[in-house]
């Protein structure tokens, strides 16, 4: 109580530190500040610029904290020359001294534009519409994850380790909501895609003294900060892939709301959970990986499955192999033609295991699928060069989604599509969905 009481007494007012006057939030007779579980924060304003920053300010500030957070400033984590696009622009950089009684002293940090992950996933959760009107494109969430990847590689280069990536700590900007950034300017699209993480109480780093040690954030800790041992180097590579998976899958207009939300990481199994799609099922089922992100991103899966499924910490897939496959989701690279096959492989889309598979051959002519198992209106058929086309069948009409496209096409009777690898034929009418691959 006596610390909210000066906290208030605090607003309005403004402190020199170093080169800036800070202008705190808000007057005495309202509260403006902010409470967590750590202490309270107030923004302020630099009267001489207009950037924005925030004060961090302890229930508890003893010895051991001021000593945390003297050799946290000290490691200046982030980017003061940077404006934007510093995943970690949201670390302390500066000690105030004694603010008031019980405010012996408090930590500055910049005021990161966004809001935090978990805020604007209770929006998408809130919103009627799935995907949301205003979520954020694929490649804007990939950037996000790209960021995260960046932050924890360069936390990982100089031997630090945030302890608690979790999504009340990673604040992310999609140019539309959140706070006032650099400059006191809103969120614009030019600012869509950054992020940065807060919130780094929990560090571990070379000599600093150990905190109290916590289990976490549920559905996000590492096993060995949910069993309260002490994190170490790799320990941040779990959080890090769970909320990997999360940008991308969410919002995701090929799966329902409920496929892109009913899911948690469950700490005891080291695997995922997920509710049935069936909703009037209570079913759950355990995966490796999001199957969304199993289908459209097998190499990011691959690195979810390697994390999750690591016996050690330094085992886990390094952030730095998360950032090619992220980048290429961000910027997609420039495609040549499809290579013409002459061998193929037709695999059922199916949870089921091993799913239906079918060759077609070099010494094929054509193949009836419509005769197989898969009981697709089509036919395989082979061109003079060698190479194999699918010839839709008359009265009938095929939807197929192209490799690196979210997006179905419908083609009717008669149709001749070239065949390629990662084509997805979507089922309908008693058919199976089925994927074709390159030969096995």
């Amino acid at each position: 109580m006596q610390l909210r009481q000066e906290a208030r007494a605090l607003q309005g007012k403004t402190i020199e530190f170093e080169n800036r006057s800070l202008h705190i939030a808000g007057e005495s007779s309202r509260a403006e500040f902010e409470s967590g579980s750590e202490g309270i924060v107030h923004l302020a304003t630099d009267e001489r610029n207009g950037e924005n920053f925030r004060i961090k300010c302890f229930w508890e500030p003893d010895d051991i904290r001021r000593r945390r957070s003297d050799y946290l400033v000290a490691l200046q984590l982030a980017d003061l020359n940077k404006s934007k696009a510093d995943a970690l622009g949201g670390a302390p950089f500066g000690m105030l001294p004694s603010l008031a009684p019980s405010m012996p002293f408090a930590v500055l940090m910049r005021n990161v534009g966004g809001e935090s992950w978990r805020k604007l996933r209770t929006r998408a959760e809130a919103d009627t519409q799935y995907p949301p009107s205003w979520w954020p494109p694929v490649s804007i969430r990939a950037t996000w994850a790209y960021g995260l990847a960046t932050a924890v590689m360069n936390m990982e280069r100089r031997e630090f380790v945030h302890a608690d990536i979790s999504p009340g700590n990673v604040v992310v900007n999609d140019g539309i909501h959140g706070t006032l950034g650099h400059m006191g300017k809103e969120n614009s699209d030019d600012d869509a895609g950054d992020m940065a993480l807060v919130d780094f109480d929990r560090y571990v780093h070379g000599r600093a003294e150990i905190s109290e040690l916590g289990k976490g954030t549920a559905g996000y800790a590492a096993k060995e900060v949910w069993t309260r041992k002490v994190p170490q180097i790799g320990t941040d590579r779990t959080s890090m892939a769970i909320l990997i998976q999360e940008f991308i899958v969410l919002g995701d207009p090929e799966i329902c709301k409920e496929e892109a939300l009913d899911w948690t990481y469950n700490q005891e199994s080291s695997t995922f959970d997920l509710k049935s799609s069936d909703v009037d099922s209570e079913d759950i089922r355990s995966v490796r990986a999001h199957p969304l992100l199993a289908a459209k991103y097998s190499t990011l899966a691959r690195l979810v499955e390697d994390t999750i499924c690591a016996t050690n910490p330094d085992t886990r897939p390094a952030p730095q192999s998360w950032r090619g496959p992220l980048r290429d989701i961000v910027d997609p690279p420039t495609s040549a033609a499809p290579q013409k096959l002459r061998e193929l492989t037709l695999e059922e889309i199916t949870e089921e295991s091993p799913p239906y598979r079918l060759a077609f051959k070099t010494g094929m002519k054509m193949l009836n699928l419509s005769e197989t198992r898969f009981r697709i209106h089509a036919s395989l058929k082979r061109d003079s060069d060698g190479s194999i086309y699918l010839a839709v069948h008359d009265g009938a009409r095929l939807s197929i989604k192209i490799p690196g496209s979210t997006n179905t096409v419908e083609y009717g009777k008669g149709a001749r599509v070239l065949v390629q690898a990662g084509l997805i034929l979507v089922g309908q009418d008693g058919s199976m969905s089925t994927r074709l691959l390159g030969p096995r």
